[in-house]
C-alpha cells in the first residue's frame, strides 16, 4: 500500500499533464478535417496529444477521422513549456485521478514510461492477440522487446527512425562492423592525416554519443560517467583544436574514402540513397557510433501510443492503434509521411519488394550515382536484405531520448571548448542525470 501512495504521488508531481475538458485553458482542441458526425450517431473518441506539433500525424488521424463514421475524435493537444513536458503531463494525471479519462494517448516516451510504471496503462496484449491485423509476433524482434514490459504490452509506436554511420567496404573493412571504442580509437591513432574521419565538435559527437547512453543503469536507476565516457574524452583530448579557427569540412567530401552520417527514415528511395547510391553500389560497412556493446545506432521513437487503463471506450481506443499497425498504413510511413522505419515484419517485407520501381519513394526506384552519371542505379537484393537485417536488429531504448542526449551533450561541449575539465563533467552528469533517474521513480 505505500509503495502505490508513492507512485500516486509521483505521477501527479511529476507527470506531465492533458486535459480532456473543453473548457480547460491548459489544453487546446485540435479539429481534425473532414465531415462533421452526427453527435447521436457517432461515439467520441478522447485522444489527447503531448509533444509538440502534430505535423504529419495531424494529418493521418484525421484521414482516420474522415475514415469512420461510427466515431468522433476529439483530439486534445496540451503544451508544456519544458522540453520534458512536465507539465502536460501532470495536469493528464490530474484528470485521470479525477475520473476525466481519455482513450487513447499519444505522448513522449520519458512521460509514457512513467504512466506505465504507475499503473495507468491498459494491456494491449489480449487486443493484439485477437488482432487479425498484427499480433506480437507479427513486429519486429527489437520493437516486441522494446514494448515489452513483464510480458505486458502497454503502449505500442507505429514507427521509428535511426541514425549511425556507415562507410564503403573497401576504406573500413567488413570487419569494423558496429565499431567498439577500441577498435574506433586505435583506428583513429593510427591514421596519419585522420581523413575521412568526422572534425572537430562532430568528431566529438560521433564518440561520444553511445559512451553517455552506455553510463546510464535505468534497470537500477544509477548512472556512472566515469567509465568509458571519460576515457573517450580523455582520448579526444589528446587531439585539440580551436573551435575558433575550425573550419567544417565541404559537403563534397569523397564518400568513398570517409564514414558518413545516415538517417534511416523508413524503408525508401532515401535510404536507399544511404546505403547504396552514396557509395556508387560497392559494398557497405554499418560502422554505427562507437558502443561497448556493438549497438552503434541512435534510435528515435517521438511518441509512444497507448490506452488508459480506466478509459470506457477501450475497445475504440485500441481500434486507432490497431489501424496505424495496418499495412497501408505502415507503407505510409515510409512512402508518404517518411517518418520512419514500419513495424511489423509484413509491413518491412511489403516495401522491400512489393513496391514497384516506378513508385517515387519506392526502394527500388531508380537512385542517382555518386558521380551524376547518365546511367541510374537500382539497389541490389543484397543491399536491401543488409538494410532490412541492420533495421531489425537495432536497440531500441525507450528510456534514452532527445532529453538525456541533449543534456549529455551540453556538459562535453563545455569541455570542448575549455570551460570545464572532464572530471568537472563527469562529476556534473553524475550528479544531474542522477537526479534525472532518481524523479523518474
Amino acid at each position: 500500500m505505500k509503495r502505490q501512495l508513492i507512485l500516486m504521488t509521483a505521477a501527479v508531481l511529476l507527470l506531465t499533464a492533458v486535459s480532456c475538458g473543453r473548457d480547460k485553458k491548459s489544453s487546446s482542441v485540435i479539429q481534425p478535417d473532414g465531415d462533421t458526425h452526427e453527435e447521436n450517431a457517432a461515439a467520441e473518441v478522447k485522444l489527447a496529444f503531448i509533444g509538440g506539433k502534430t505535423g504529419k500525424l495531424s494529418t493521418a488521424l484525421a484521414e482516420y477521422d474522415r475514415a469512420n463514421k461510427d466515431i468522433t475524435l476529439d483530439i486534445h493537444r496540451y503544451d508544456s513549456s519544458d522540453i520534458e513536458y512536465t507539465e502536460a503531463f501532470n495536469q493528464l494525471t490530474r484528470d485521470m485521478l479525477a475520473g476525466d479519462t481519455t482513450d487513447v494517448i499519444i505522448a513522449p516516451p520519458d512521460g509514457m514510461r512513467n504512466l506505465q510504471r504507475c499503473g495507468y496503462l491498459a494491456d494491449l496484449t489480449p487486443f493484439m492477440e485477437s488482432s487479425e491485423t498484427v499480433t506480437p509476433d507479427g513486429l519486429l524482434p527489437n520493437v516486441r522487446e522494446a514494448v515489452d514490459c513483464g510480458g505486458t504490452i502497454p503502449y505500442m509506436f507505429p514507427c521509428f527512425s535511426y541514425e549511425t554511420y556507415l562507410a564503403s567496404t573497401d576504406f573500413i573493412g567488413a570487419e569494423n562492423e558496429n565499431w567498439s571504442y577500441d577498435a574506433a580509437m586505435e583506428a583513429y591513432r593510427s591514421s596519419p592525416d585522420k581523413e575521412g574521419f568526422p572534425e572537430g565538435p562532430t568528431l566529438w559527437h560521433f564518440f561520444l554519443r553511445q559512451a553517455g547512453r552506455e553510463s546510464i543503469d535505468f534497470e537500477s536507476g544509477t548512472c556512472d560517467f566515469g567509465g568509458d565516457f571519460l576515457r573517450v574524452i580523455d582520448f579526444l583530448q589528446e587531439y585539440p583544436f580551436d573551435l575558433n579557427d575550425y573550419e567544417y569540412k565541404d559537403s563534397s567530401a569523397d564518400h568513398m574514402r570517409a564514414l558518413n552520417i545516415a538517417g534511416i527514415s523508413g524503408i525508401n528511395l532515401f535510404s536507399a540513397s544511404y546505403v547504396y547510391s552514396m557509395y556508387g553500389g560497392a559494398p557497405v560497412t554499418y560502422v554505427g557510433y562507437p558502443s561497448a556493446e556493438c549497438e552503434g545506432d541512435f534510435v528515435t521513437v517521438p511518441h509512444l501510443w497507448a490506452v488508459p487503463e480506466n478509459s470506457g471506450n477501450k475497445e475504440k481506443g485500441w481500434a486507432l492503434i490497431e489501424n496505424f499497425l495496418r499495412l497501408s498504413e505502415q507503407k505510409k510511413m515510409s512512402l508518404e509521411y517518411v517518418s520512419g522505419v514500419p513495424v511489423t515484419e509484413e509491413a518491412l517485407q511489403a516495401l522491400a519488394y512489393d513496391t514497384p520501381s516506378y513508385m517515387a519513394m519506392s526502394a527500388r526506384a531508380a537512385l542517382t550515382p555518386p558521380d551524376d552519371g547518365a546511367e541510374s542505379l537500382y539497389i541490389t537484393d543484397e543491399a536491401l536484405v543488409k538494410l532490412l537485417d541492420h533495421s531489425r536488429s537495432v536497440k531500441i531504448d525507450l528510456d534514452y531520448g532527445s532529453v538525456l542526449d541533449n543534456m549529455i551533450r551540453n556538459e562535453w561541449l563545455e569541455v570542448m571548448r575549455g570551460e570545464q575539465t572532464a572530471d568537472e563533467c563527469v562529476e556534473s552528469l553524475n550528479n544531474r542525470v542522477g537526479l534525472y533517474l532518481s524523479e523518474r521513480e
